[in-house]
């Protein structure tokens, strides 16, 4: 509280007329205002803790210092509502920075609707301005793709949560349809009344396209676009269904291109690539409407016939797609002819499910390729038992490599002029505890199936190099190995084989490599003859087995560095009795000679065929009518007997 003090040399009791009202010093001002308008004072004396006057208060002291602490009051309100007033001006001026720098699109309605204000990013997403929206409503933007009942529950539930977020297409000012994913927030003022609507959305073309793009990877063919496995499995579980339900018949048809990865060894899988997709292009043209065809994998595909009206149109309709396929295509400037072997089932009558009709259809395709490819045939139940009984024998070819059960025997080839041994063939066994006596006719094929073959020939050559190597003592003889054109385009092989000869100390002479035409695949030429010239080189000597039954040309067989040719045993087991096999002998030996080749003829069983063969010239000859093939240990004996030829 103010007060006056008392002036110097007077006491107030000789200036007051009436008696001084007096407070303490600790009351309030507002208490003394209070005292002064009801006694109708306009002084108060100011009275200290004890009691003492300190000083004396007027009325106009009071009014002064209320009016300085309104004007205190009124300062600080007016500085706070500055201070107040900056801050939301910085707020929003930051808020409209935000919203106009934003990568979503924004959209400020009022309460019924009407577009307020949009940021850039609407104009960028849509192709309009603000000026050409604002007044208007949202659905200058619609689609068309949503009914009303879409746009009725948008409404309801905004209007009774306040939010609402999803999916939606919209169009752009240039007619473009487009997803994008919404976000609309009910904004209320202070009464909790909504005032504003503002709308956020992103454009999802982009998101839509990869979820596209993997829904197609999941169900189609990344390469011919055809359907996947997944998705054919799917329609043809389907058509199962529909057929059981309705009394009719499900073909499928499981296609195989023959001999397909020679394009991709010869010409590259680019090439390849560009076979398949011709091949499905074709199978699409050539199957009916409601048929459906698939890429299962690789070079298998599959066409299903949801409804068959016979099978003889079945059977038209397989053998159209063997000719489409067969048509030349053009691939690197090139004609290639493509052939396919199909395999065919049916329900209810081969199986009950897809995943039985698919193993047999593809059981019945491997039985058309048996008959010579480019064929196809029908699924029966003995090719079922036949599947089981090459599983069983795939198991114990398996065990049998493992264990080391293989053997081999040897048949002795000799000279036709003098009688002379010239040197022995090998020639793989197979006795197992369980299959019995198992032919090298299944055998190779097999193990070539299974990709054993390497480790198959690898085991021959160890057995053949370590039996010469017991040998050694008795006579140097020559031993020949027959080899698989698998074994031949390894880039292992040439290490195998010099593996072997330094581990047993074989002299190369020792070794003859027999090959069969089949090895002559035009497209491998130069690198087949890389490989044999390095064979060569070594030392050892190269024939051709079964010489007559494949292709070689002359022209190429010039180029060989081979040393003789095996005449196949189908053209020596009528000699000589019929002109047809006297006329291939002979020319068969006539171009040896003009080649410098020497000619062993394979499957000679009697006295006759003997003779005719040392008359026309031929140097060697093997078969029952010397000696049946022997195990490795009868050799020795046979070799004391016969004096071979050191």
């Amino acid at each position: 509280m103010a007060w006056v003090a008392e002036p110097s040399g007077h006491c107030l009791d000789d200036i007051a007329t009436y008696p001084l009202f007096s407070m303490p010093s600790g009351a309030s001002l507002m208490l003394a205002v209070q005292t002064l308008q009801q006694q109708h004072y306009r002084h108060l004396g100011v009275l200290d803790t004890s009691g003492d006057l300190l000083g004396l208060l007027s009325y106009s002291d009071v009014l002064a210092n209320i009016e300085y602490e309104y004007v205190n009051q009124l300062r600080r309100l007016l500085d706070e509502r500055d201070t107040a007033l900056r801050l939301s001006v910085e707020h929003l001026r930051l808020a409209t920075q935000v919203i106009n720098a934003s990568l979503d699109g924004i959209m400020i309605t009022a309460p019924d609707g009407t577009i307020e204000s949009v940021n850039p990013s609407f104009s960028e997403m849509t192709g309009y301005q603000q000026d050409e929206v604002v007044g208007k409503t949202p659905a200058l933007l619609s689609s068309g793709r949503h009914g009303d009942d879409f746009y009725q529950l948008m409404w309801r539930q905004l209007q009774e949560q306040g939010f609402w977020q999803g999916e939606i297409w919209n169009k752009r000012k240039n007619g473009e349809v487009y997803p994008e994913w919404l976000t609309i927030t009910a904004i209320h003022d202070d009464s909790g009344a909504i005032c504003k609507y503002a709308g956020i959305f992103t454009d999802i073309t982009d998101r839509k396209q990869k979820e596209a793009r993997i829904q197609s990877l999941a169900y189609f063919d990344e390469l011919t676009g055809l359907p996947n496995r997944r998705l054919f499995t799917d329609r043809l579980r389907l058509a199962i269904a529909n057929a059981r339900r309705h009394r009719h018949q499900v073909a499928l048809l499981f296609v195989d291109l023959d001999l397909f990865k020679r394009i991709n060894d010869s010409l590259g899988h680019l090439a390849g690539d560009r076979v398949l997709i011709e091949v499905a292009r074709r199978l699409e043209k050539t199957v009916r409407e409601g048929d459906s065809v698939a890429r299962l994998g690789g070079d298998e595909f599959t066409v299903l016939v949801p409804e068959i009206d016979s099978l003889g149109g079945l059977e038209c309709l397989a053998q159209r797609l063997i000719d489409a396929i067969y048509e030349p295509m053009h691939i690197n400037g090139r004609a290639l002819f493509v052939s396919a072997s199909i395999g065919i089932s049916l329900f209810p009558g081969d199986g009950s499910n897809e995943e039985q009709l698919l193993r047999f259809a593809d059981t019945a395709m491997y039985r058309s390729k048996e008959l010579g490819r480019n064929k196809f045939r029908f699924y029966n139940s003995e090719m079922s038992e036949r599947t089981r009984q090459e599983m069983r024998l795939e198991e114990r070819l398996h065990h049998a490599l493992a264990k080391g059960a293989l053997n081999l025997h040897y048949q002795p080839k000799i000279n036709l002029a003098s009688g002379c041994l010239e040197g022995l063939e090998a020639l793989l066994r197979w006795h197992d505890d369980e299959l019995g006596q198992v032919s090298p006719a299944e055998v190779i094929p097999l193990a070539e199936r299974l990709g054993l073959i390497e480790t198959l020939g690898t085991q021959v050559l160890e057995m053949v190099c370590a039996q010469l190597q017991k040998w050694q003592h008795l006579a140097r003889v020559p031993v020949a190995v027959n080899l698989s054109v698998l074994q031949l385009q390894s880039e292992h092989f040439l290490r195998v084989l010099d593996h072997c000869l330094s581990r047993y100390q074989i002299a190369p002479e020792l070794i003859e490599l027999e090959i069969t035409e089949s090895f002559f695949i035009p497209e491998r030429a130069e690198a087949m003859l890389a490989m044999l010239e390095a064979i060569r080189s070594r030392g050892i000597r190269l024939s051709i087995d079964d010489f007559g039954t494949g292709y070689s040309s002359l022209a190429y067989l010039r180029k060989l560095p081979i040393n003789a040719l095996k005449l196949d045993r189908s053209f020596v087991q009528n000699l000589p009795g019929s002109q047809g096999e006297v006329e291939i002998s002979l020319a068969v030996l006539g171009m040896a000679r003009g080649l410098g080749l020497e000619v062993i003829a394979e499957g000679v069983e009697t006295a006759a065929q003997a003779e005719f063969l040392a008359k026309h010239h031929c140097q060697q000859a093997q078969g029952f009518y010397f000696s049946r093939p022997l195990p490795a240990d009868a050799v020795p004996r046979w070799l004391e007997i016969n004096a071979p030829n050191q």
